[in-house]
Protein backbone atom coordinates (compact mmCIF):
# COMPACT_ATOMS: atom_id res chain seq x y z
CA UNK A 1 0.00 0.00 0.00
CA UNK A 2 1.30 3.46 -0.97
CA UNK A 3 0.95 6.18 1.70
CA UNK A 4 0.84 9.84 0.73
CA UNK A 5 3.77 11.47 2.55
CA UNK A 6 2.75 15.07 1.87
CA UNK A 7 1.39 17.13 4.74
CA UNK A 8 -2.24 18.23 4.54
CA UNK A 9 -2.95 21.55 2.84
CA UNK A 10 -2.43 24.42 5.27
CA UNK A 11 -0.19 22.38 7.60
CA UNK A 12 3.60 22.25 7.44
CA UNK A 13 6.51 19.94 8.24
CA UNK A 14 9.03 22.24 9.89
CA UNK A 15 12.35 20.46 10.16
CA UNK A 16 14.94 21.68 12.74
CA UNK A 17 16.71 24.12 10.41
CA UNK A 18 13.40 25.89 9.67
CA UNK A 19 11.94 25.55 13.16
CA UNK A 20 14.96 27.36 14.62
CA UNK A 21 13.66 30.70 13.29
CA UNK A 22 10.14 30.03 14.54
CA UNK A 23 11.54 29.11 17.95
CA UNK A 24 13.57 32.34 18.05
CA UNK A 25 10.46 34.37 17.18
CA UNK A 26 8.48 32.61 19.92
CA UNK A 27 11.26 33.44 22.38
CA UNK A 28 11.11 37.14 21.44
CA UNK A 29 7.31 37.23 21.80
CA UNK A 30 7.35 35.46 25.16
CA UNK A 31 10.31 37.49 26.45
CA UNK A 32 8.26 40.63 25.69
CA UNK A 33 5.23 39.18 27.48
CA UNK A 34 7.34 38.54 30.56
CA UNK A 35 8.76 42.08 30.47
CA UNK A 36 5.24 43.52 30.42
CA UNK A 37 4.18 41.37 33.35
CA UNK A 38 1.99 38.83 31.56
CA UNK A 39 1.88 35.33 33.06
CA UNK A 40 2.10 32.17 30.99
CA UNK A 41 -0.79 29.69 31.19
CA UNK A 42 -1.73 26.48 29.39
CA UNK A 43 -5.32 26.08 28.09
CA UNK A 44 -6.74 23.06 26.21
CA UNK A 45 -6.59 22.63 22.44
CA UNK A 46 -10.14 21.23 22.13
CA UNK A 47 -13.30 22.83 23.50
CA UNK A 48 -17.07 22.55 23.29
CA UNK A 49 -18.42 24.04 20.08
CA UNK A 50 -20.93 26.16 22.00
CA UNK A 51 -18.18 28.53 23.12
CA UNK A 52 -18.17 29.80 19.52
CA UNK A 53 -21.63 28.97 18.21
CA UNK A 54 -23.36 30.88 21.04
CA UNK A 55 -22.06 34.19 19.73
CA UNK A 56 -23.20 33.45 16.17
CA UNK A 57 -20.13 34.61 14.27
CA UNK A 58 -20.37 32.74 10.98
CA UNK A 59 -16.87 33.65 9.82
CA UNK A 60 -15.41 31.51 12.61
CA UNK A 61 -18.06 28.83 13.11
CA UNK A 62 -18.06 27.98 9.39
CA UNK A 63 -14.30 27.33 9.53
CA UNK A 64 -14.09 25.24 12.72
CA UNK A 65 -12.64 21.74 12.73
CA UNK A 66 -15.75 20.54 14.55
CA UNK A 67 -16.91 16.99 15.25
CA UNK A 68 -18.75 14.77 17.73
CA UNK A 69 -16.53 12.65 19.97
CA UNK A 70 -17.17 9.13 21.29
CA UNK A 71 -18.93 10.59 24.33
CA UNK A 72 -21.41 12.33 22.01
CA UNK A 73 -19.93 15.75 22.88
CA UNK A 74 -19.92 18.39 20.14
CA UNK A 75 -16.33 19.64 20.24
CA UNK A 76 -13.86 21.53 18.09
CA UNK A 77 -10.16 22.15 17.73
CA UNK A 78 -9.92 25.75 18.93
CA UNK A 79 -10.10 28.25 16.05
CA UNK A 80 -9.20 31.13 18.39
CA UNK A 81 -8.49 31.35 22.10
CA UNK A 82 -10.49 34.36 23.32
CA UNK A 83 -13.62 32.38 24.30
CA UNK A 84 -11.44 29.85 26.15
CA UNK A 85 -9.89 32.64 28.21
CA UNK A 86 -13.31 34.13 28.93
CA UNK A 87 -14.51 30.70 30.08
CA UNK A 88 -11.54 30.30 32.41
CA UNK A 89 -12.14 33.74 33.93
CA UNK A 90 -15.82 32.91 34.52
CA UNK A 91 -15.00 29.50 35.96
CA UNK A 92 -12.50 30.80 38.54
CA UNK A 93 -14.33 33.55 40.40
CA UNK A 94 -11.59 33.55 43.05
CA UNK A 95 -9.11 35.05 40.57
CA UNK A 96 -8.23 38.56 41.67
CA UNK A 97 -7.96 41.15 38.91
CA UNK A 98 -6.08 42.42 37.09
CA UNK A 99 -5.24 39.12 35.41
CA UNK A 100 -2.62 39.27 32.63
CA UNK A 101 -2.21 36.08 30.60
CA UNK A 102 -0.26 35.07 27.51
CA UNK A 103 0.20 31.84 25.62
CA UNK A 104 1.65 30.57 22.33
CA UNK A 105 0.00 27.46 20.92
CA UNK A 106 -1.70 26.05 17.82
CA UNK A 107 -5.09 26.98 16.40
CA UNK A 108 -7.07 25.38 13.56
CA UNK A 109 -9.39 26.96 10.99
CA UNK A 110 -10.48 25.47 7.68
CA UNK A 111 -10.03 28.51 5.43
CA UNK A 112 -8.36 29.49 2.18
CA UNK A 113 -4.59 29.08 2.41
CA UNK A 114 -2.62 32.20 1.41
CA UNK A 115 0.73 33.75 2.29
CA UNK A 116 0.80 34.01 6.07
CA UNK A 117 -2.57 32.29 6.54
CA UNK A 118 -2.65 28.55 7.29
CA UNK A 119 -5.18 25.97 8.50
CA UNK A 120 -3.00 24.86 11.39
CA UNK A 121 -1.17 27.86 12.78
CA UNK A 122 0.71 29.18 15.78
CA UNK A 123 -0.80 32.12 17.58
CA UNK A 124 0.24 34.10 20.62
CA UNK A 125 -2.48 35.66 22.76
CA UNK A 126 -2.03 38.52 25.24
CA UNK A 127 -4.96 39.61 27.45
CA UNK A 128 -5.60 41.91 30.41
CA UNK A 129 -8.74 41.16 32.43
CA UNK A 130 -10.36 43.39 35.04
CA UNK A 131 -9.13 46.83 33.93
CA UNK A 132 -11.44 49.28 32.15
CA UNK A 133 -8.96 52.13 31.91
CA UNK A 134 -7.10 53.29 28.84
CA UNK A 135 -3.80 52.27 30.48
CA UNK A 136 -4.61 48.62 29.76
CA UNK A 137 -5.42 49.47 26.13
CA UNK A 138 -2.09 51.22 25.76
CA UNK A 139 -0.21 48.40 27.44
CA UNK A 140 -1.37 45.66 25.07
CA UNK A 141 -0.67 47.80 21.98
CA UNK A 142 2.75 48.74 23.36
CA UNK A 143 3.58 45.09 24.03
CA UNK A 144 2.69 44.17 20.44
CA UNK A 145 4.66 47.09 19.01
CA UNK A 146 7.67 46.24 21.17
CA UNK A 147 7.87 42.79 19.56
CA UNK A 148 8.33 44.39 16.14
CA UNK A 149 10.82 46.91 17.48
CA UNK A 150 12.92 44.02 18.81
CA UNK A 151 12.70 42.35 15.38
CA UNK A 152 13.83 45.55 13.67
CA UNK A 153 10.51 45.72 11.79
CA UNK A 154 9.10 48.87 13.41
CA UNK A 155 9.48 50.83 10.13
CA UNK A 156 7.56 48.10 8.28
CA UNK A 157 4.61 47.68 10.70
CA UNK A 158 1.84 50.12 11.57
CA UNK A 159 -1.05 49.77 14.00
CA UNK A 160 -4.39 51.16 12.83
CA UNK A 161 -6.55 52.04 15.83
CA UNK A 162 -10.24 52.89 16.23
CA UNK A 163 -13.07 52.85 18.75
CA UNK A 164 -16.08 50.87 17.55
CA UNK A 165 -18.50 52.71 19.84
CA UNK A 166 -17.17 56.07 18.63
CA UNK A 167 -17.62 55.06 14.99
CA UNK A 168 -21.21 53.94 15.62
CA UNK A 169 -22.06 57.20 17.42
CA UNK A 170 -20.57 59.31 14.62
CA UNK A 171 -22.56 57.38 12.01
CA UNK A 172 -25.78 57.78 14.00
CA UNK A 173 -25.19 61.51 14.52
CA UNK A 174 -24.93 61.91 10.74
CA UNK A 175 -28.28 60.23 10.16
CA UNK A 176 -27.07 56.70 9.37
CA UNK A 177 -29.74 54.40 10.83
CA UNK A 178 -28.39 51.06 9.52
CA UNK A 179 -25.16 51.34 11.51
CA UNK A 180 -24.58 47.61 11.98
CA UNK A 181 -25.06 46.92 8.28
CA UNK A 182 -22.74 49.82 7.46
CA UNK A 183 -20.03 48.60 9.82
CA UNK A 184 -20.03 45.15 8.22
CA UNK A 185 -19.16 46.85 4.93
CA UNK A 186 -16.69 49.28 6.53
CA UNK A 187 -14.81 46.29 7.95
CA UNK A 188 -13.86 45.30 4.38
CA UNK A 189 -13.31 48.80 3.01
CA UNK A 190 -9.58 48.40 2.37
CA UNK A 191 -10.29 45.37 0.14
CA UNK A 192 -12.70 47.25 -2.17
CA UNK A 193 -12.65 50.07 -4.67
CA UNK A 194 -14.69 53.17 -3.78
CA UNK A 195 -17.34 52.14 -6.31
CA UNK A 196 -17.62 48.65 -4.81
CA UNK A 197 -17.77 50.14 -1.30
CA UNK A 198 -20.64 52.48 -2.21
CA UNK A 199 -22.52 49.71 -4.04
CA UNK A 200 -22.21 47.33 -1.09
CA UNK A 201 -23.54 49.96 1.32
CA UNK A 202 -26.52 50.62 -0.95
CA UNK A 203 -27.23 46.90 -1.24
CA UNK A 204 -27.64 46.87 2.55
CA UNK A 205 -30.28 49.60 2.65
CA UNK A 206 -28.34 52.88 2.61
CA UNK A 207 -29.14 55.65 0.14
CA UNK A 208 -26.42 56.92 -2.19
CA UNK A 209 -26.11 60.11 -0.07
CA UNK A 210 -25.73 58.03 3.10
CA UNK A 211 -23.18 55.75 1.44
CA UNK A 212 -21.09 58.71 0.31
CA UNK A 213 -21.27 60.18 3.79
CA UNK A 214 -20.05 56.89 5.31
CA UNK A 215 -17.21 56.85 2.79
CA UNK A 216 -16.18 60.40 3.70
CA UNK A 217 -16.38 59.85 7.46
CA UNK A 218 -14.37 56.63 7.41
CA UNK A 219 -11.55 58.36 5.53
CA UNK A 220 -10.56 60.11 8.77
CA UNK A 221 -7.12 58.73 9.58
CA UNK A 222 -3.62 59.71 10.64
CA UNK A 223 -1.60 60.26 13.82
CA UNK A 224 -3.93 59.90 16.80
CA UNK A 225 -3.30 63.22 18.53
CA UNK A 226 -3.43 65.15 15.24
CA UNK A 227 -6.97 63.87 14.54
CA UNK A 228 -8.58 64.58 17.91
CA UNK A 229 -9.99 67.99 16.95
CA UNK A 230 -11.39 66.63 13.68
CA UNK A 231 -13.13 63.89 15.66
CA UNK A 232 -14.54 66.42 18.12
CA UNK A 233 -16.11 68.27 15.19
CA UNK A 234 -17.69 65.11 13.74
CA UNK A 235 -18.82 63.39 16.96
CA UNK A 236 -21.97 64.15 19.00
CA UNK A 237 -21.65 65.70 22.45
CA UNK A 238 -22.43 62.43 24.26
CA UNK A 239 -19.38 60.72 22.77
CA UNK A 240 -16.81 63.38 23.67
CA UNK A 241 -15.67 61.15 26.53
CA UNK A 242 -14.77 58.51 23.96
CA UNK A 243 -12.62 61.06 22.16
CA UNK A 244 -10.98 62.02 25.45
CA UNK A 245 -10.13 58.35 25.90
CA UNK A 246 -8.61 58.18 22.41
CA UNK A 247 -6.56 61.27 23.20
CA UNK A 248 -5.32 59.66 26.43
CA UNK A 249 -4.43 56.54 24.46
CA UNK A 250 -2.35 58.59 22.04
CA UNK A 251 -0.52 60.23 24.92
CA UNK A 252 0.12 56.87 26.61
CA UNK A 253 1.50 55.36 23.41
CA UNK A 254 3.90 58.30 23.16
CA UNK A 255 5.14 57.53 26.67
CA UNK A 256 5.81 53.95 25.55
CA UNK A 257 7.77 55.31 22.56
CA UNK A 258 5.59 53.43 20.06
CA UNK A 259 3.33 56.29 18.89
CA UNK A 260 5.21 56.55 15.58
CA UNK A 261 3.96 53.03 14.75
CA UNK A 262 0.31 53.90 15.51
CA UNK A 263 -2.36 55.70 13.50
CA UNK A 264 -6.02 56.42 14.07
CA UNK A 265 -8.29 55.01 11.34
CA UNK A 266 -12.07 55.33 11.59
CA UNK A 267 -12.54 52.48 9.07
CA UNK A 268 -11.14 49.76 11.38
CA UNK A 269 -14.05 47.70 12.75
CA UNK A 270 -13.08 44.04 13.34
CA UNK A 271 -15.40 41.29 14.61
CA UNK A 272 -18.85 42.62 15.47
CA UNK A 273 -19.54 39.63 17.73
CA UNK A 274 -16.72 40.47 20.17
CA UNK A 275 -15.48 43.99 20.34
CA UNK A 276 -17.09 46.73 22.42
CA UNK A 277 -14.76 49.73 22.07
CA UNK A 278 -11.09 49.88 21.14
CA UNK A 279 -10.13 47.87 18.04
CA UNK A 280 -6.78 47.73 16.29
CA UNK A 281 -4.97 45.85 13.54
CA UNK A 282 -1.28 45.54 12.72
CA UNK A 283 -0.50 45.94 9.03
CA UNK A 284 2.47 45.68 6.70
CA UNK A 285 3.00 49.39 5.96
CA UNK A 286 4.03 48.58 2.36
CA UNK A 287 0.76 46.74 1.77
CA UNK A 288 2.40 43.58 0.44
CA UNK A 289 0.75 41.37 3.07
CA UNK A 290 -2.74 41.28 4.58
CA UNK A 291 -3.27 42.18 8.24
CA UNK A 292 -0.62 40.69 10.51
CA UNK A 293 -3.00 40.39 13.46
CA UNK A 294 -5.53 42.35 15.50
CA UNK A 295 -7.13 42.88 18.85
CA UNK A 296 -9.28 45.15 20.94
CA UNK A 297 -11.55 45.52 23.94
CA UNK A 298 -14.19 42.84 24.58
CA UNK A 299 -15.81 43.88 27.86
CA UNK A 300 -18.96 41.75 27.47
CA UNK A 301 -17.58 38.33 26.52
CA UNK A 302 -16.78 36.94 29.99
CA UNK A 303 -20.34 37.79 31.08
CA UNK A 304 -21.78 35.70 28.23
CA UNK A 305 -20.58 32.55 30.03
CA UNK A 306 -21.97 33.30 33.50
CA UNK A 307 -22.86 35.91 36.08
CA UNK A 308 -19.45 37.55 36.43
CA UNK A 309 -18.74 40.61 34.26
CA UNK A 310 -15.07 41.28 33.64
CA UNK A 311 -13.74 43.96 31.27
CA UNK A 312 -11.00 42.69 28.95
CA UNK A 313 -8.61 43.82 26.26
CA UNK A 314 -6.08 41.85 24.25
CA UNK A 315 -4.65 40.76 20.92
CA UNK A 316 -3.64 37.61 19.08
CA UNK A 317 -0.15 37.74 17.59
CA UNK A 318 0.20 36.29 14.09
CA UNK A 319 3.32 34.14 13.74
CA UNK A 320 2.84 33.04 10.11
CA UNK A 321 2.36 36.53 8.63
CA UNK A 322 5.27 37.84 10.73
CA UNK A 323 7.51 35.11 9.28
CA UNK A 324 6.39 36.19 5.79
CA UNK A 325 7.25 39.79 6.68
CA UNK A 326 10.73 38.76 7.82
CA UNK A 327 11.19 37.06 4.45
CA UNK A 328 10.06 40.21 2.61
CA UNK A 329 12.66 42.22 4.53
CA UNK A 330 15.45 39.72 3.87
CA UNK A 331 15.67 38.97 7.60
CA UNK A 332 14.84 35.26 7.36
CA UNK A 333 16.20 33.12 8.93
CA UNK A 334 16.58 34.90 12.25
Amino acid sequence: MSINLESLKGTYDRYPEEWATWKKLIEIVEETADEFGFRHFNPPSIERQELWTEKEEDAVTDEMYAFTDKGDNKITLIPEQTPTRARLMQKRKDLKTPVKWYDTSKRWRYEDVTKGRDREFLQGDFDVFGIESVEADAEVIAAAATIYKKLGLDDRVEFLINDRALLESILESHGIVETEAAMKVIDDKEKMSREEFLEDLQSRGLSIDEAEQVDELTDISGPILENIEKLREKAPEETQERINRMESLGEALESYNVAEMCRFDLSIVRGLAYYTGLVFEAFDSKGELRALFGGGRYDDLVGVFGDRDVPAVGFAFGYSPTIELLKKEGMYPL
